[in-house]
């Protein structure tokens, strides 16, 4: 007597099977239910039943699309963080000088850092350009308007207005004294000369009347003992001295420390020296990290808690002229501009 096998009923096409996994089956072989295609591991749920008197439908399985992570170069910007600051009658500027009788240490770059947080946190900001070089002017591109710049202040026969000088600048808490090529022919290295006709006092005078305007008042020095590095200094109420943690990166700090000495003794009383700030800083480099620990313990309390490390982004913030706060506002590069700029703060006040 012949046996006959009972078939199980045909599933319909693309039936879905509680338990069965058809990840990685090929198109042809789901479309006819064929599972043997079957490369890893997935649960799937049961097919969805439709109403009564409707045969079950299947789910059409397919691998989700998850959105790809896209990089791009372009900068995004992002809505400052906005910080309200309560403003006194009482209130007058902070003049701060940043100045190292060395080249190339970060003295420009400082000052941009402070300028763009006092620009996110609404902080009205004043930048004297005093370097003939005038490489913190360049950073704004402002439009040649035929006025002139810092110089007009050495000028002997002229008298020290500084209001004339100002420049509004694309940002709106953020205002400069440019210089020019033309600062060379008044920043004497003499110093009898400059003090037989007393144009030590030259920012003394001309920065009193704009403090009631400001809440910040930031000098950028030359890399050189000059007319315009001691009128800054005469002018200021503290100083930064930016240097970088190696040998040849931190010469002329003793030079700095003594006419600071000298300043307040004989010209400026209240000038304090605020710290010293490391900026370029290289961590991978394990000399760098000898020689900033040796700079730590040498100026003990005097060395800042802030370093500026050597980031591309902050690069790319100068080439694109967008502080980096706005340029890469949630970047490691942003967070240390801003504790910078808080130590800035914290250590002028407490003097």
């Amino acid at each position: 007597m012949r046996r006959f096998r009972r078939e199980a009923p045909a599933e319909p096409p693309c039936a879905v099977r509680p338990g069965v996994s058809q990840v990685g089956a090929s198109r042809r072989g789901r479309e006819k239910g064929d599972m043997r295609g079957s490369v890893t591991l997935r649960r799937v749920e049961a097919a969805r039943v439709g109403p009564p008197g409707r045969p079950a439908e299947s789910r059409r399985l397919s691998r989700k699309k998850r959105p790809r992570r896209r990089f791009s170069n372009r900068f995004v910007w992002h809505a400052p963080v906005c910080y309200t600051r309560s403003v006194t009658a009482s209130d007058t500027a902070i003049v701060l000088t940043v100045l190292n009788l060395k080249g190339g240490v970060g003295k420009t770059h400082l000052c941009w850092l402070l300028a763009g947080v006092a620009q996110e946190q609404e902080r009205r900001i004043l930048l004297v350009d005093t370097d003939a070089q005038g490489n913190l002017s360049l950073t704004f591109r402002l439009p040649p308007d035929g006025k002139p710049g810092i110089e007009a202040l050495f000028h002997p026969g002229r008298e020290p207005d500084a209001e004339p000088l100002i420049r509004r600048t694309s940002f709106s808490h953020i205002d400069l004294i440019p210089a020019n090529p033309k600062l060379f022919k008044y920043d004497v290295s003499d110093q009898d000369e400059w003090q037989k006709a007393e144009l030590h006092r030259t920012l003394v005078d001309a920065l009193a009347p704009l403090k009631s305007r400001y809440d910040l008042i930031v000098i950028d020095c030359p890399p050189r003992l000059s007319l315009a590095s001691m009128t800054a200094l005469c002018a200021a109420d503290g100083v930064i001295v930016p240097l970088e943690a190696a040998d040849w990166g931190a010469q002329g700090v003793n030079e700095v420390t003594e006419l600071i000495r000298h300043v307040r003794q004989h010209h400026n009383s209240r000038l304090e020296l605020l710290g010293y700030v490391v900026s370029r800083y290289k961590h991978a480099r394990p000399f760098q990290r000898g020689y900033h620990e040796q700079l730590r313990a040498h100026y003990g309390p005097l060395a800042f808690d802030t370093v500026l490390p050597d980031y591309g982004t902050y690069e790319r913030s100068v080439i694109t002229r967008s502080p980096v706060v706005f340029c890469s506002p949630h970047s490691r590069a942003s967070t240390v501009a801003r504790e910078l700029f808080a130590e800035v703060l914290r250590r002028a006040h407490r003097h």
